[in-house]
C-alpha cells in the first residue's frame, strides 16, 4: 500500500514538471529562453506595457506606452508613429522626374504621364515651358491687360491696380499714353557725319523724304553737304600760347567756363596750368639747401599741400626734409 502512494506521488510530480517545463518553452534549453519583448508582433502605435503579463513582480508605471517606429515600447500617445507626408519633389530641382504615388505604397496606382517637378515643388505634367519664369506679356501687344501674378501661383497677391503690357513687353500700370512711340532722337549717341532718318524705323505714321540726311554733331540730322562737319576749331589761325575758348563765339547754346585756356604746341585748346605756357611752380629757385619749401603755389586754390614738412635739396628741389638731405 505504501509502495503505491509513493508511485502516485512520483507520478504527480512528474506530470507538474513537464506542464511547466511545457509553458516555458519545452524545445529551448534551459538559459537559453528570448526575453520580453514588448512591441513582438505588434505595429507602431499598439499599445504596449514594459512588464511582462506573467512577471507578478514588475510594477508598471502609470505612463501610457507605445511602440515606435524602431520596435521599441516608448512613452507616448497615440500618433507618435504618424509617417510624414509624402513629398514627390522634396530636395529635388524644377525638371527632377518625380511620381504622384510613394514607392513603397502598393495600393497607389500611378497614371502613365510623364510627370516632373515644377518650380513650386509641385508634381505635375511634364511640358516644355515647365520651368520657364511667368511671362505676364509672352503673346500679348502693347495694350492688352496683363496680371504680375501668374494665373497659377496661389501664393502670389495680385493687387487692385489695372495693368498691361506696354510697348517693351513689361506688365504696368495702364495709362492712356502707354503705347505711344517713345520720343525718336536721330542722332542720338551718333558722331557728325552718320546717316540718318527723321522717322523712328518702327512708326508707321511717319513718312520720310527722299533726301539724304547725317549727324552734323549737335544732334541734329541735316541734309548731306560738304561742310556739314566742319566744326569750329579754337586754335585755327593761332600760335603757341594764344589764349583761345572751347565755345564757338558763333554758338549761343555753348557755356565757357571762366578758366584760361591756351593753345598748346599742338595748337589744341587746353587748359593753362604751370607748365603749359607758364613756368611751373619751383619754390626753392631762390632759396638755399635746407631751407622750408612748399610744393603748391600759395595762389593757386586748388592745389592742396600734404603735412609733410619739406626742404630744398642740393638740386634746388623742394622734398621731404631728411638729415642727409644737404650733404
Amino acid at each position: 500500500m505504501q509502495l503505491i502512494l509513493n508511485h502516485a506521488r512520483l507520478l504527480a510530480l512528474s506530470l507538474t514538471t513537464g506542464a511547466l517545463i511545457g509553458a516555458c518553452d519545452i524545445d529551448k534549453p534551459i538559459g537559453e529562453l528570448q526575453p520580453y519583448e514588448p512591441c513582438e508582433g505588434k505595429k507602431c502605435g499598439d499599445a504596449c506595457s514594459e512588464c511582462p503579463p506573467d512577471d507578478p513582480d514588475c510594477v508598471e508605471t502609470a505612463a501610457i506606452k507605445a511602440c515606435n517606429a524602431e520596435g521599441a515600447c516608448v512613452v507616448g500617445e497615440p500618433g507618435v508613429c504618424e509617417e510624414p507626408i509624402y513629398d514627390p519633389c522634396a530636395d529635388k530641382s524644377c525638371g527632377d522626374s518625380c511620381s504622384v504615388c510613394p514607392p513603397d505604397d502598393e495600393d497607389c496606382v500611378e497614371t502613365a504621364v510623364v510627370k516632373a517637378c515644377d518650380g513650386k515643388g509641385l508634381c505635375v505634367p511634364e511640358g516644355p515651358d515647365l520651368c520657364m519664369p511667368y511671362d505676364p506679356c509672352a503673346g500679348k501687344s502693347c495694350g492688352e491687360t496683363c496680371t504680375q501674378c501668374a494665373p497659377d501661383d496661389l501664393d502670389c497677391n495680385e493687387d487692385l491696380v489695372i495693368k498691361a503690357c506696354n510697348a517693351e513687353g513689361q506688365c504696368v500700370i495702364e495709362g492712356p499714353d502707354l503705347c505711344m512711340p517713345p520720343v525718336w532722337f536721330p542722332c542720338d549717341g551718333k558722331p557728325c557725319g552718320e546717316e540718318c532718318t527723321q522717322c523712328a524705323p518702327n512708326d508707321p505714321d511717319c513718312a520720310e523724304d527722299a533726301v539724304i540726311k547725317a549727324c552734323d554733331g549737335k544732334g541734329q540730322c541735316l541734309p548731306v553737304s560738304d561742310d556739314l562737319c566742319e566744326g569750329y576749331d579754337p586754335c585755327e589761325g593761332k600760335a603757341a600760347c594764344d589764349f583761345c575758348s572751347f565755345c564757338d563765339p558763333n554758338d549761343p547754346d555753348c557755356i565757357e567756363d571762366a578758366a584760361a585756356k591756351v593753345c598748346d604746341e599742338a595748337l589744341n585748346c587746353v587748359y593753362q596750368i604751370p607748365g603749359i605756357c607758364q613756368d611751373p611752380y619751383n619754390d626753392c629757385a631762390d632759396k638755399a639747401c635746407g631751407d622750408p619749401c612748399t610744393i603748391c603755389d600759395p595762389n593757386d586754390p586748388d592745389c592742396v599741400e600734404d603735412a609733410i614738412y619739406k626742404v630744398c635739396n642740393l638740386d634746388g628741389v623742394c622734398t621731404p626734409d631728411a638729415a642727409n638731405v644737404c650733404n
